[in-house]
């Protein structure tokens, strides 16, 4: 049901504002390192041959085509809690005090990243975005969580 709505919302943006679209596909062609004449004449080509599918792969990394596994889906949590644990505890338990906090920090860092391409991976997703989208999810909440604990320190619960 998600994907159907997502493919109607780009077939308006096509259809509306067709120049912005074609802009992002040569700007991301651009940005992973394509010189201008080529990512302006493959952008062209793959936006004359279908433009709904290149439009649609590039903005949310895989085809129209392409089903997301459910089953990878389910595949990835299961493992996901007692791997990304594992490195963080491992952190916790052997470093010395003085540099647990940090490495804890990196460590959770590092466990979100393989877990995050990991699932990625098993459900045929976008491995750079969904590794990347992990590890800020994670020092946001970090943070959140630290913040909160500092309030309640400081006001001595």
């Amino acid at each position: 049901m998600l994907r159907k709505t997502i493919i109607q919302e780009q077939k308006v943006a096509l259809a509306t504002n067709y120049q912005n679209e074609f802009d992002f596909v040569y700007q991301k062609y651009r940005a992973d390192g394509i010189s201008n004449e080529l990512a302006h004449k493959a952008t062209d080509e793959m936006m004359k041959k279908d433009a709904l599918a290149t439009t649609f792969r590039e903005r949310h990394g895989f085809t129209i085509g392409q089903e997301l596994s459910a089953k990878g889906g389910a595949i990835a949590s299961m493992l996901s809690f007692p791997t990304g644990a594992l490195l963080p505890m491992l952190a916790i338990s052997l470093i010395p005090k003085s540099w647990s906090a940090l490495a804890t920090f990196v460590s959770v860092l590092i466990a979100l990243g393989f877990t995050g391409y990991a699932a990625a991976y098993l459900n045929g997703a976008d491995k750079k975005h969904a590794t990347f989208r992990n590890i800020i999810a994670g020092i946001l909440t970090m943070l959140v969580t630290y913040v909160v604990g500092l309030l309640f320190k400081q006001g001595g619960l």
